[in-house]
């Protein structure tokens, strides 16, 4: 009984504390423990299994708070107790007794008295700013202490007067919007812990916005066309552009190109340049009207016909008679490659012209090569038919049949399916394999596809083996490295159970290691007596088995046994099964899911062929309804009435026209057929959608909505309206301009039975807007930034004077939309404006 003192203790109550019984019963040990602005907890170690009382009060108080008993941890000498409700950065003192078990108990002394002094008001802490871009900036701390507590917020632009102040947060992150390029600002935050106690503000933190600077840049030039490349340590904020220009060395004219910039990187091709030039090119991020960034440092390029980098040239793929070779390079439409290769050491190219590429890279197979043979191979570049580059040489390379590599799984007791990779296309397999340490290997040959079954096995032996590959043009790859593999042991049987009719039985088991030779044996008897009944030869799928017993005596117990069989000569010990008595079994673990008029009822199963008999009714009534012969533990009952109790029974039909008793009683209550929640929104001047939701509807359900102008005596009423999955709205139109409405809506869960209407709830349709526009920067969402008070619907016109944001994942509507020079609508993730929609 915490918070007092029971009443069979009250005879050991001794100015003030529990202590008259005191022999033996050891005194608790206190220790520290965390203390808050208004809960402390206090910790102490005792004997285990007993329990404690503690007195605590504000240092100087004559009278002592007690709380008694406190349960002890029956499995640890360390207790501890929070206590709650304490005046923040006052002294408290507390001391804690043993209660020794007993009849009756003892208590041991007080021990001496302990301190601790709550704390103020804490300050927010760990304070960080992240994602600082042109006009934003995200805001991190952390709580402390009494992490419930909001926060207030106030920021300025460094050596200016007046803070900008936002109220009450209940997160530890904000994200300032509106903000200025390129200015220095400094934020604080206090503790709001109560409604008169706070923490001072915090010192300052201080950050810089700007607009992300473009780095990294980099170019592949052709003749007349280069792509340029650059990237952001960062992601830009929505909305930004990008503003590139480039001039011919030496000029004094930019020529300048804009497009987005929405991701960490970019690039830009260029066309109609002038062959053999130097260029020289700068980008900047635009992120609005009127914050961009600095330009970056000047690159340089210079056009020309160059041939393909050697650290582009590779060799992908070498098979027995072709290998594929590729180049990367910038090239002007027209341009062509020329390849020569030959075997290396000898003096005759063969040369492949007129290849082609995409605008950065190339790839060429070559064929009819010969097998085993090392290649050495060149490429250039053909810019027009009087101008081309001087060859590269590329890596060279060796033909050769391709070895697999091999993907194989665990093996069972007698067999295993290997695999492996196809590395060359017409190819066959070649497997040998042999138990490790011996001599001789087994050979499987011209293996079309790439997998084979090894059978025939030993059980717990350990193998090796290796594959190669025979080429179509003859050419032969060396074998594998070795691999290896270890078949399972002959093991017994698991995973033995039962299900049991009257004259009959079904008999499971599980061997995870068989294959399609393992073969069990089970031995079964009536309990008692002398001799075994044996089958064998039974067989498992995927290592799962099961046997039908037939011919048996009712209500007889028996006992069974299984062992495996895994070859001729080896099989493994028995298993014993549980021993099961044949009969007709009563149902059991009776459960239901429920809803207003139906439920759905669920039994475990109690054997092999028995069919249910079910029974319901309602709770204190004596006839039941019955369903019967139901082939599985399952059946569904409907024309319930909600906020009802039912009870119901189940019992098994078993063969030979032989029934278990009925089950016991199992009950439930339906729910009750309750109002739906309700809202209200895709509000216009003459228009809402009235929204409601029911947590229990099925197929059937129908709802009744009713409206009227707020202050009217008479409703306008829906009947009939549905709902999907749960969920139901309904339009209303022709609405008074401006007018407040009020709305309920009820539940008809059947013909006759329906909730009460719902609370009223009310909405206004909204005034006409002549004028739509801006009055101040901030959230879209917010109606205070609008000039009519509402925020925008599609029917609306809207004028941006400032910088608007529209939330994350927000959806905002307009029909049209016009902007004051250097104002723009910011979007943040997810974000979305529909216009004339």
């Amino acid at each position: 009984m915490p918070g007092g003192t029971k009443l069979e203790d009250a005879i050991h109550l001794q100015n003030g504390s529990l202590g008259s019984d005191q022999v033996g019963c050891e005194v608790p040990q206190p220790f520290a423990g965390s203390v808050a602005r208004t809960y402390a907890s206090v910790g102490w170690t005792g004997s285990s299994g007993q329990d404690y009382s503690i007195q605590w009060r504000a240092a100087g108080s004559a009278n002592w708070n007690t709380i008694s008993p406190i349960t002890g941890s029956p499995y640890t000498t360390s207790n501890s107790y929070s206590l709650t409700g304490l005046t923040s950065n006052t002294a408290y003192e507390w001391q804690v007794q043993g209660i020794c078990p007993g009849s009756p108990a003892t208590y041991s002394t007080y021990s001496a008295p302990q301190t601790f002094t709550t704390l103020t008001c804490q300050l927010p802490v760990n304070l960080a700013t992240s994602s600082v871009r042109s006009a934003s900036a995200y805001l991190i701390w952390n709580a402390g202490y009494d992490s419930g507590n909001t926060v207030d917020l106030r920021y300025r632009p460094v050596n200016t007067p007046t803070w900008t102040t936002i109220s009450s947060i209940n997160s530890t992150t904000y994200a300032l919007t509106g903000l200025a390029n390129n200015t220095e600002y400094e934020w604080q935050l206090r503790s709001i812990c109560s409604a008169n106690e706070s923490s001072d503000f915090t010192t300052s933190s201080t950050f810089t916005t700007f607009c992300l600077i473009p780095g990294g840049l980099s170019s592949n030039a052709g003749s007349t066309i280069a792509s340029l490349y650059w990237g952001f340590q960062g992601f830009p904020e929505p909305g930004s552009t990008y503003e590139l220009q480039y001039r011919t060395v030496g000029s004094q004219q930019w020529t300048t190109l804009t497009g987005p910039s929405a991701s960490s990187y970019g690039s830009r091709s260029l066309t109609g340049l002038i062959k053999d030039t130097n260029y020289e090119w700068r980008i900047r991020l635009v992120c609005s009207p009127t914050s961009q960034s600095d330009y970056s440092a000047i690159a340089t390029f210079r056009t020309g016909c160059f041939a393909p980098e050697s650290n582009s040239l590779q060799v992908p793929y070498v098979f027995s008679s072709s290998a594929q070779l590729s180049w990367g390079v910038t090239t002007d439409p027209g341009t062509t490659f020329d390849i020569q290769y030959r075997p290396t050491g000898t003096s005759d190219w063969t040369t492949v012209s007129n290849l082609t590429a995409n605008t950065s890279n190339g790839s060429y197979t070559l064929t009819n090569l010969s097998s085993n043979t090392a290649y050495e191979w060149q490429i250039r570049s053909v810019c027009s038919p009087t101008e081309s580059t001087s060859f590269t040489p590329g890596p060279a390379f060796t033909t050769r049949c391709p070895t697999p590599s091999a993907q194989y799984s665990a093996a069972q007791v007698s067999s295993i399916i290997l695999q492996w990779t196809q590395p060359e296309a017409g190819a066959t397999y070649e497997v040998r394999y042999r138990t490790v340490g011996a001599a001789n290997w087994t050979i499987i040959s011209n293996l079309t596809s790439t997998s084979t079954t090894l059978s025939g096995l030993v059980s717990n032996t350990d193998y090796e083996w290796q594959l190669r590959t025979l080429c179509a043009n003859g050419s032969i790859a060396d074998f594998s490295t070795v691999y290896t593999f270890h078949t399972a042991s002959c093991g017994v049987p698991y995973g033995l159970q039962v299900s049991i009719n009257t004259h009959s039985a079904r008999l499971f088991w599980s061997f995870a290691n068989a294959d399609a030779a393992t073969r069990y044996e089970i031995w079964y008897r009536s309990v008692g007596f002398p001799t075994w009944s044996v089958l064998g030869n039974l067989t498992s799928t995927n290592g799962n088995g099961y046997v039908d017993l037939s011919g048996l005596a009712n209500n007889t117990a028996y006992e069974w046994q299984i062992k495996t069989v895994c070859s001729a000569t080896e099989s493994s010990a028995f298993a014993s099964g549980p021993t099961f008595t044949t009969g007709c079994p009563i149902p059991s673990s009776l459960y239901e899911s429920k809803q207003v008029n139906t439920a759905t009822l669920y039994w475990n199963s109690t054997g092999i062929g028995i069919s249910y008999d079910m029974r319901y009714r309602q709770a204190n009534t004596t006839n039941w309804t019955t369903i019967s012969n139901i082939a599985n533990p399952t059946t569904s009952i409907s024309g319930l009435t909600g906020n009802t109790t039912y009870e119901w029974q189940v019992r098994s039909l078993c063969n030979d026209n032989i029934n278990s008793d009925f089950s016991a009683m199992a009950n439930f209550t339906t729910y009750a057929c309750l109002a739906p929640a309700q809202l209200v929104n895709a509000i216009t001047t003459t228009s809402a959608r009235l929204n409601w939701y029911y947590g229990f509807a099925n197929a059937n359900t129908r709802y009744e909505a009713r409206y009227r102008v707020t202050g009217t005596t008479s409703w306008a009423v829906l009947s009939n309206l549905t709902s999907t999955n749960g969920s139901g709205y309904v339009d209303l139109t022709n609405l008074s301009i401006n007018t407040q409405y009020e709305w309920q809506v009820k539940t008809i869960c059947t013909e006759t039975e329906s909730s009460d209407y719902s609370a009223i709830t009310t909405f206004q349709t909204l005034a006409p807007c002549s004028s739509m526009y801006t009055v101040k920067a901030g959230d879209w969402s917010d109606p205070t930034v609008w000039s009519c008070d509402r925020i925008p619907i599609s029917s609306d016109t809207v004028q941006i004077k400032h910088a608007v944001t529209l939330p994350v994942s927000y959806v905002a509507n307009a029909l049209q939309m016009r902007f004051d020079s250097g104002q723009q609508v910011r979007y943040s993730a997810n974000s979305s404006l529909r216009v004339g929609f």
